[in-house]
């Protein structure tokens, strides 16, 4: 009991000095302000916010501009833009210039112009972010015109307008969606990166199509569906010479026009872990899920349910390790892979139920370690072509239980090809 005693007593004690030590902060600390003149600590409207609105007063338009940026700087769109006919919206006539459309719309009327564009040659550093561009005559942002170079135009919404993304060469566009322009979605000259956009319903006009870019460019984690579908056809995704064609989907592309494609690659270029389905219409000719010109590569992808032509080659192309299926469902006539060059090398594809399996047109290819199954003519190849033996696989005659199997596929040759 003393023990007890003891405790309750030096937790009184310890209330106590806690109690004295708490007045003690709370009255702590000199009275007497500091010496000198008492300044304000606030900070100025530049300082929080420093950017520029885009208004009539800091950026006034003239005879073809709503606004007109004609400094360097960070500018701000404080509220949506409506258009006027024979106006452009922004005018850009600077290079340095940073425009955050803060989530805001650029409504476009009839007969206006581009939404957001460049007129001063030879720009560079401009970027276009976070907001909605839609119903104009013209693009709906067009930095390609006049040289402009290295252009970023990110998290950005272009429906409806006749172009809805233009920009220049060496120019990054992510993160955005364009759906319904008239002829394409996005379009970019050479050294481009366009990377996790969406197409959507681009290309209603004369043969257009999702996302076009130029020479030793790159898409990359795109989705293009449903564009090229007016009465010209055209195409998903195209990339000219030395460029790269990566994890995109392009799906339902071209489905009323003639000369649809899902995915188009120029010379020397790449697509690789791509998905090209049900692109094209009923017409015969010149459609495919993907078309590789000379000297370009088609790896890991997956080509099904086109009109026509599943996978179609030109000279010296690699296809390799391609899953094709049910193309030709439209015209009865088509290919799971297509050869029309010479030099190639087809190797370890799976072919399945279309009207040609494998069907190559010159001599000089080489052919191996591919199967075909359920195609009507699962291998249609002219003479002259280093092909490897084809084989029709054994099967097991019984159930496998366990751990081997003495089966051989009825060859030991390991560039073989086969049918089942």
């Amino acid at each position: 009991m003393l023990l007890i005693r003891d405790r309750r007593w030096a937790l009184g004690v310890f209330a106590s000095v806690v109690g004295v030590a708490g007045v003690a902060l709370v009255v702590a600390g000199p009275l007497n302000p500091p010496a000198g003149v008492v300044t304000s600590t606030y900070k100025t409207l530049t300082e929080v916010e420093p950017r520029i609105a885009i208004n009539s007063t800091n950026t006034p338009g003239d005879t073809d501009s709503v606004y007109k940026i004609t400094q360097p700087g960070s500018y701000y769109l404080p509220g949506n833009l409506t258009g006027v006919s024979g106006k452009m919206g922004i005018e850009i006539a600077s290079g340095n210039v940073s425009i955050d459309l803060n989530g805001f719309t650029l409504q476009g009327a009839a007969s206006s112009l581009a939404g957001i564009k460049c007129t001063v040659t030879g720009a560079t550093a401009l970027v276009i972010r976070n907001g909605i561009v839609r119903d104009w005559a013209q693009e709906g942002i067009e930095l390609n015109s006049s040289g402009v170079v290295g252009a970023e135009v990110a998290n950005i919404h272009a429906i409806a307008n006749d172009t809805g993304i233009w920009v220049g060469a060496s120019a990054s566009v992510r993160d955005c969606s364009v759906s319904d322009n008239l002829h394409y979605g996005i379009v970019g000259s050479s050294n481009c990166v366009v990377s996790a956009c969406t197409a959507n319903g681009n290309g209603t006009g004369e043969f257009a199509g999702g996302i076009i870019v130029g020479t030793n460019s790159s898409v990359l984690d795109c989705t293009a569906f449903n564009n090229g579908i007016g009465s010209d056809g055209g195409y998903g995704i195209g990339a000219a010479d030395h460029s790269m064609v990566a994890r995109c989907t392009a799906n339902y592309n071209g489905t009323t026009g003639i000369n649809s494609l899902g995915i188009t690659v120029g010379y020397g270029s790449l697509v690789d872990h791509c998905v090209a389905n049900y692109n094209g219409s009923t017409a015969a000719t010149g459609e495919a899920g993907i078309y590789a010109q000379t000297g370009s590569t088609v790896q890991y992808c997956d080509a099904s349910f086109n009109a026509n032509d599943g996978i179609v080659a030109s000279d010296q192309c690699t296809i390799l390790n391609n899953t094709c299926s049910t193309n030709g469902r439209a015209t009865g006539i088509g290919a799971n892979i297509h050869i029309r060059g010479v030099k190639g090398r087809i190797e370890a594809n799976h072919c399945y139920g279309a009207d040609r399996g494998i069907d190559i047109d010159f001599a000089g290819n080489m052919v191996i370690r591919n199967t075909c199954s359920s195609n009507t003519t699962n291998w249609d190849i002219v003479a002259g072509n280093d092909v490897a033996p084809i084989f029709s696989a054994t099967t097991n005659s019984s159930a496998i239980v366990g751990n081997t199997y003495s089966g051989n596929l009825g060859t030991a040759d390991p560039n073989a090809n086969f049918t089942h």
